[in-house]
Order: structure tokens, then C-alpha cells, then sequence
């Protein structure tokens, strides 16, 4: 793949409640996501309509130590049974947006090193 076709973003998922643009590149999807999260290979426009409609009620945390690491978790029936939850990893990186770090299924909900998004 080349330096162009990496660096394409593949999607690009604006939170108002959040009130931030995530993006992620055909790079992170390709070699890190669906290389060892082969789960979510059907769940791109899944993740992108997750972010765009995250809410009050939603499933969002951060990391205590790390409050520009964001977790989402839905559920989601795109994962065939093997898992209940889709957990989305956000990473802020400026006022008005960040990367799509990371997708993959989930059996359990945050642990301990993480809290509710105020």
C-alpha cells in the first residue's frame, strides 16, 4: 500500500455531542484493525453512525490517567454472536477532533483505570 492510499481517510465521524471530528485513516483500519480485530470487518459505517449519535445515555468513558483516551461501547449485532459490544477507542489530539485508534469486540464493559465521561 502506498504512502497516498495509507493515509486516506476512510472515515470520518463528527460527534456533536462530543463536539469533535474523528477520523480514521485506511492505515490504522487496514494493518491494526482488521488485522487482529477481523470481528468488525462489516462494522465501518456501523462505527461511523456510533460516533455521529453518541449521547447522554451513550456508553462513553476515558482513562483516568489519560483523559484524552475515549472509550465507546454499543452494541452491536454486525459481530455474529461472538461478542455483545462493540468498543470504539477515540484519541483527542486538538480542540476540534482526533483519531479512531482502535475497534474491536467486547465481552466486558470499562475497567477499572477508566471513568464516565462527564
Amino acid at each position: 500500500m502506498d504512502k497516498a492510499t495509507r493515509q486516506e481517510i476512510v472515515i470520518s465521524a463528527h460527534s456533536p455531542y462530543l463536539k469533535k471530528t474523528f477520523t480514521l485513516t485506511n492505515e490504522i483500519w487496514t494493518y491494526k484493525i482488521l488485522a487482529m480485530h477481523g470481528e468488525v470487518r462489516n462494522c465501518r459505517q456501523f462505527i461511523q453512525e456510533t460516533i455521529g449519535s453518541l449521547d447522554k445515555a451513550s456508553l462513553i468513558f476515558r482513562k483516568k490517567k489519560d483523559p484524552n483516551s475515549i472509550a465507546v461501547w454499543k452494541k452491536c449485532h454486525y459481530l455474529n454472536g461472538m461478542y455483545e459490544y462493540i468498543k470504539i477507542a477515540l484519541h483527542i489530539e486538538k480542540a476540534d477532533g482526533g483519531v479512531i485508534a482502535t475497534a474491536h469486540g467486547s465481552n466486558n464493559l470499562p475497567t477499572y483505570d477508566m471513568e464516565p465521561l462527564p
